[in-house]
């Protein structure tokens, strides 16, 4: 059998990886062009306000674009991430307790705009109904579309909440926001609570929905374990991200840059990241 296989065998080989990742590359500096930065992203909030600051300023600013090659692993970390996101929010709605907007494949119609929670995922489109020989219902009509957030402009947040759970319909006491986090086995190991800047994050979705409760939900990418934390409302942690978000807001127009807190360091997190990779930023901070 190894005799037969080794005929066939024509070693390492790089066919499909080049095309794949010029692909891969092309498609992540199409998404840094139209992600946009002249508001303040609840994913990156609760890290580094200097950041936040030169992300801000890159778009008058040609200096501060993010123009560092492409890393293929990382961009393909981020897109199993996305995966996960997918298949939680599939498997949810047919759950019956996910809430967010329904888009239908059909005719592309949004459903669920009229409230400011979204809606459960409905049977069918009236779309639907004019098509006899359509037999689609449900999640095999539509596809989920997360929920669009946005502030005060004073505090200047606009982003995309993962979901929102309601466990029984029509009592909001069941209701959670949820965000979904991929994490190695490693990290899995050690975790024992979220990351602040999650924390903060979940807090801005709470805040933006009205919801009082939320989960930080993990799923190990190595063996496929699940751990999650409850996050509580608490109206004096939103007071002090608005007055933070509303202080950077008048810093980030007047063409200034916050200080560099003073618990960070040049050659530690966040700063310098896995296997020494620095924060684009790294050059104009220090």
């Amino acid at each position: 059998m190894d005799k037969i296989s080794s005929e066939f065998l024509g070693g390492s080989a790089e066919i499909l990886i080049p095309h794949y990742e010029t692909f891969l590359a092309e498609r992540e500096i199409k998404d840094r062009a139209k992600r946009g930065y002249l508001h303040f992203h609840p994913s990156s909030f609760g890290g580094c306000p200097r950041y936040t600051s030169f992300q801000y300023h890159s778009e008058a600013n040609d200096k501060f674009k993010n123009n560092s090659p492409v890393d293929m692993r990382f961009r393909r970390i981020c897109d199993a991430g996305h995966a996960f996101h997918d298949r939680m929010q599939r498997d949810l709605s047919i759950m019956g307790i996910l809430r967010g907007l329904w888009r239908c494949k059909s005719c592309g119609e949004i459903l669920g705009k009229e409230n400011p929670i979204g809606i459960f995922l409905p049977d069918t489109c009236p779309c639907i109904e004019k098509k006899k020989k359509d037999k689609r219902r449900g999640i095999k009509l539509f596809e989920y579309v997360e929920l669009f957030l946005e502030s005060d402009p004073k505090y200047n947040f606009k982003g995309n909440c993962d979901g929102i759970l309601e466990f029984e319909p029509g009592e909001p006491s069941t209701r959670y926001v949820i965000d979904f986090k991929t994490i190695n086995e490693g990290g899995f190991s050690y975790l024992r609570k979220p990351d602040q800047k999650y924390i903060t994050q979940i807090r801005i979705y709470m805040w933006l929905t009205g919801i009082r409760q939320g989960i930080i939900y993990y799923e190990d990418k190595n063996k496929h374990a699940l751990r999650e934390f409850k996050i509580i409302h608490d109206e004096s942690i939103i007071d002090d991200i608005k007055l933070m978000a509303s202080k950077l807001k008048t810093i980030c127009e007047a063409g200034k840059i916050p200080k560099i807190p003073q618990d960070y360091h040049k050659s530690k997190k966040p700063c310098t990241l896995f296997q020494d990779k620095k924060c684009e930023y790294y050059k104009f901070c220090y």
